[in-house]
């Protein structure tokens, strides 16, 4: 007999020797206090199982095949066979090979080593001295002094501080104390760094490089180079341009068709908007932008022309006409010449001389090479020419001396050797040449390079990087700040601080701070709005008014909330759910505002909500039902399924359920699909029976495809059918296929031609043009009658060849 009491809380089966008072169950070969006590079967001397959670649990196999824990988990020696062994003494030391795959920790959570069977997937870690871990492809490895990486297509490796790499995508960036560089596949920049040798950077509208020995920079089409042991530098864009060697000995520049050039001290030429003029030691000349010139062979000849007159002056001779050429003079000169007129004064001599008129005033000393002009807009004066030269208007004033200085009033450039500086549109450099070190201060910005491309500082509203190198590096935009011993930089919002030799880290967003430490390990987070967070894996993780977690006690105060008093195995929920877990036996989870329910029983699963159903434990069940609680007329802008489905054992199955599939449009094409609804319907109980039927019914409620099947005993009777409509692009199709045991009959009708087979060799063909066959064991019997004629044979042998004519 079997007595039952308060079932299933009580059994006695007396014929199979089961009993259970819950939560007891016992045997002849068991005993179990649920969930904290098991025995079953003979552990000692065969197979079976005997445990007390958590201070000990022995589990056997026959020989050689035991599973031991004792204080769970702390101590456990296992053998399953010689690919499957393993034990540990837990947090000192543990190893596990199963089939291939081990593991195997000391101290932990230091140490720990894994491997896949095929050793695609391995890896190591000594925390906090390195981390090593493949999987296939990828691999990563962090230490103190090396690390590296790589992922798809982005790969690094790095020794603190020594030098850092990484390629990904195109981009690529390398660092080092003595050598750096870098390229942005999206950005197209460039950029190169050997300390202290040189610094380059180029994008697509910018391109800079800097050296001990000079530079050079392009932006748009603006280029500027300097040469330091030559002290050489220059300029030019698309119209203008300057070049400068030796400091100020030698220089050329131009502004379209302007431009002024010398070579100290053998002369000076310049062509500007108000005229043109040349000097050097032996020959010198000038015109203005009136025609009026003067021309100077010192100390052979000095001759000047204007709209009224005309001068020629030699050691020995001397000529000239006045008044548009009523007046005309000669003289032969040998001390002074002097004419005067009411407009003119000119006083002429070996010496020198002056040409004194109504509106200008010029002059000449010819041993001291020197001379000049006064005008009511202008004054110009040379000495030692081209040594010492100065001009004064309303506009500017530009003057020099020679190897000294030199200054220009217009582009407001100042040349020296201890110091040169230079204004161009809104930028101003300013250069110290012996110290290889520059400035440039725009409106919102300024920069200054020392020793080259040793030292940069930039500042103001539109500042650049700074750096000294190799100590530090600064992005004032970024807020970004690297060096061997810190780094810290903003992203959205967030301030990082890192200390690399401590692999620790904080971060600042507003008033919410957060340290980590450990490579992570250690967490704590305060301040602001922000909850209050502690970890410290594995002993525990806290956060303020959400969750606490320990290996023993936890809770979280979330929507989804629960708690676990003494082990993670059991818990109960609060909050927006209610019920609970007891692993590995069930779980209960239900929404107390929408009332939906899931959980688990065993290994099996279950679930129910408003639009949807399901249940099911694999491999003996299985169940769903997919809800339709939408307006099919009005939101088909997405793919649904509704309707039930069904499987358990023995085999069976049912299933009727309504796909909906929304209008669309093949991309990068024109074909166009409407909105299609799909009825299935379909159950079976193998093997005596199986049926489906599909059916696809457009938007008009036409029908697009159908198609139906099934069987019964499997093979004893099967049939198939398909129906497809005529449409524009093709016509119509009807299909069907009747069979009894394979082939003992076998009936197919294609659009109207029919096929039927009998064994042992009976066929019977009919086609819609009129076509008829029927043989027996192929030509054995044959009989055919058709649009292209009669045919019969009898025992192999044609007895009837008709072929018929065509009319035409």
């Amino acid at each position: 007999p079997v007595y039952n009491v308060l079932w299933p809380l009580t059994q006695f089966d007396t014929k199979d020797d089961n009993y259970r008072i819950f939560p007891f169950f016992w045997g002849d070969d068991y005993f179990v206090g649920f969930p904290i006590y098991w025995h079953l079967g003979d552990p000692l001397d065969d197979s079976g199982y005997n445990g007390l959670f958590p201070l000990w649990s022995y589990s056997s196999h026959g020989e050689n095949n035991y599973n031991i824990h004792i204080l769970w988990p702390c101590f456990n020696r296992k053998h399953r066979g010689d690919d499957d062994t393993g034990w540990r003494a837990w947090p000192i030391a543990g190893s596990y090979n199963d089939r291939g795959k081990r593991y195997s920790f000391a101290a932990w959570p230091l140490g720990h080593k894994w491997s896949s069977a095929d050793d695609s997937k391995k890896g190591s870690c000594l925390i906090p001295l390195y981390y090593h871990d493949v999987d296939h492809d990828d691999s990563i490895f962090l230490s103190l002094p090396y690390s590296r990486g790589k992922q798809d297509d982005t790969s690094w490796e790095t020794i603190l501080p020594l030098y850092h790499r990484r390629k990904s995508h195109g981009s690529r960036s390398f660092y080092s104390l003595l050598y750096s560089s870098g390229k942005n596949s999206l950005t197209e920049k460039k950029w190169s760094l050997a300390v202290p040798l040189w610094y380059s950077k180029s994008t697509p509208h910018d391109r800079f490089t800097a050296t001990l020995l000079g530079g050079y920079r392009q932006r748009d089409a603006e280029k500027s180079w300097v040469a330091l042991p030559l002290l050489a530098g220059g300029r030019s864009n698309k119209d203008s341009g300057d070049l400068w060697v030796g400091g100020p000995l030698m220089h050329v520049g131009w502004d379209g068709e302007y431009g002024e050039h010398h070579l100290f001290p053998f002369y000076y030429r310049s062509r500007k908007e108000s005229g043109k003029s040349f000097y050097s030691l032996l020959w010198s000349s000038s015109e203005d932008s009136d025609g009026n010139g003067r021309q100077l062979l010192a100390p052979l000849m000095y001759r000047s022309h204007d709209a009224e007159s005309r001068t020629l002056i030699t050691p020995l001779y001397a000529q000239g006409t006045a008044d548009n050429g009523e007046t005309h003079w000669k003289s032969i000169v040998p001390l002074v010449f002097n004419r005067q007129t009411e407009d003119e004064h000119l006083v002429a001599t070996i010496l020198g001389g002056y040409n004194r008129k109504t509106n200008s005033l010029s002059w000449m000393a010819v041993p001291l090479l020197a001379g000049g002009t006064v005008t009511e807009d202008e004054t110009s004066f040379w000495a030692i020419a081209p040594l010492i030269h100065g001009r004064w208007s309303e506009e500017y004033s530009s003057h020099h001396l020679l190897p000294l200085y030199y200054w220009n009033g217009k582009t407001r450039s100042f040349i020296s050797l201890p110091l040169a500086r230079r204004r161009n549109e809104d930028r101003t450099t300013t250069a110290i040449p012996l110290t290889l070190s520059w400035m440039t201060s725009e409106k919102d910005r300024k920069d200054l390079w020392l020793l080259g491309p040793i030292a940069h500082f930039s500042w103001g509203e539109k500042a650049s990087t700074s750096h000294i190198l190799p100590l530090y590096y600064r992005n004032s935009i970024s807020k970004t700040t690297v060096s061997p011993l810190y780094a810290g930089f903003k992203d959205f919002g967030t301030e990082y601080r890192i200390i690399p030799p401590l692999l620790s880290m904080y971060t600042e967003n507003g008033d919410t701070k957060n340290i980590y430490a450990l490579l992570g390990l250690f967490r704590h987070q305060w301040g602001g709005d922000s909850q209050t967070i502690n970890r410290l894996w594995p002993l525990y993780d806290y956060r303020a008014k959400e969750h606490f977690f320990s290996p023993l006690v936890g809770w979280n105060h979330t929507r989804d909330g629960f708690i676990y008093p003494l082990t993670p195995l059991v818990g109960i929920r609060h909050g927006d759910y209610s019920g609970g877990w007891m692993f590995p036996l069930w779980s209960r989870r239900r929404n107390l505002k929408t009332d939906d329910v899931s959980g688990t029983f065993l290994w099996g699963k279950y679930r129910r909500s408003k639009s949807y159903g399901s249940s099911g434990i694999f491999p003996f069940y299985g169940y769903k039902n997919f809800k339709n609680d939408t307006d099919n007329d009005t939101d088909r802008d997405s793919y649904r399924t509704y309707g039930k489905e069904f499987w358990s054992l023995p085999i069976c199955w049912y299933r009727n359920q309504v796909t909906l599939s929304p209008a669309h449009t093949i991309k990068f094409g024109t074909l166009k699909f409407p909105d299609i609804e799909t009825h299935t319907k379909a159950h079976g109980f193998f093997p005596l029976w199986s049926y489906s039927r599909s059916e696809r019914i457009n938007i008009d409620d036409s029908t697009v495809a159908k198609d139906s099947g099934g069987s019964l005993l499997m093979f004893l009777y099967d049939y198939k059918h398909e129906e497809r409509p005529a449409t524009a692009e093709r016509d119509a199709h009807n299909y069907t296929r009747r069979r009894i045991l394979w082939r003992l009959w076998h009936y197919e009708c294609e659009n109207g031609d029919v096929s039927v087979d009998i064994f042992p060799g009976i066929t019977y063909d009919r086609k819609t043009d009129g076509f008829r066959k029927f043989s027996f064991i192929w030509r054995l019997l044959r009989y055919e009658n058709g649009p292209a004629g009669k045919k019969m044979d009898i025992l192999f042998v044609p007895i009837i060849r008709n072929k018929k004519v065509p009319n035409n």
